[in-house]
């Protein structure tokens, strides 16, 4: 079996050899290789490169950037949080960040000794959540904010909202299916 391919680089390979059915490896030739061994393209005395098929196929899989995407990325699931919901947890609302990639609610929860500052994250980006009725100005500094969430699974003041009330009022979180 003989043929000839164009590689990315320019240079013509031929594929030979009589390979069994089935076989996952095939060897390439520059046509520019001596009879001797000598190959100018890698200025080696191997004729012949051995490849596997899979690795070949792995390659140019990783290649195209298709394994690692950013949202696989961005997004941890189970990974990054616990599985049962907590609260409700009532605090003051220090800061509120609209903006992406997720709206972000930092609270003061506690009095005294006890108080701790505590972070809560939207499922939703702004442009969703201005979809069901959020702006800007949603949360002020001081309002008072009552969150249920899913803890983050190394640090459990940090959370991922799954209601949230502002000054008794709910707000919603889930844009309509």
């Amino acid at each position: 079996m003989t043929w000839t391919t164009n590689t990315p680089t320019g240079g013509f390979w031929t594929v030979f050899g009589n390979l069994p059915s089935g076989s996952t490896e095939y060897r390439l030739r520059h046509p520019r290789s001596r009879d001797d061994g000598y190959n100018p393209v890698r200025g080696t005395d191997t004729a012949e490169m051995h490849m596997s098929f899979r690795s070949l196929i792995a390659a140019a899989f990783l290649a195209s950037g298709l394994p690692m995407s950013q949202a696989t990325a961005h997004h941890g699931g189970a990974v990054e949080w616990q599985q049962h919901v907590e609260g409700p947890v009532t605090g003051i609302a220090t800061e509120f960040a609209f903006r992406f990639p997720h709206v972000v609610v930092t609270l003061e929860v506690g009095e005294g000794a006890e108080r701790r500052t505590w972070s809560m994250v939207t499922r939703w980006t702004p442009t969703i959540l201005r979809k069901v009725g959020w702006s800007r100005s949603s949360i002020e500094p001081g309002d008072r904010v009552t969150v249920t969430y899913l803890p983050h699974v190394s640090d459990p003041t940090v959370g991922h909202m799954q209601t949230i009330e502002v000054n008794g009022q709910a707000l919603q979180l889930q844009p309509e299916p």
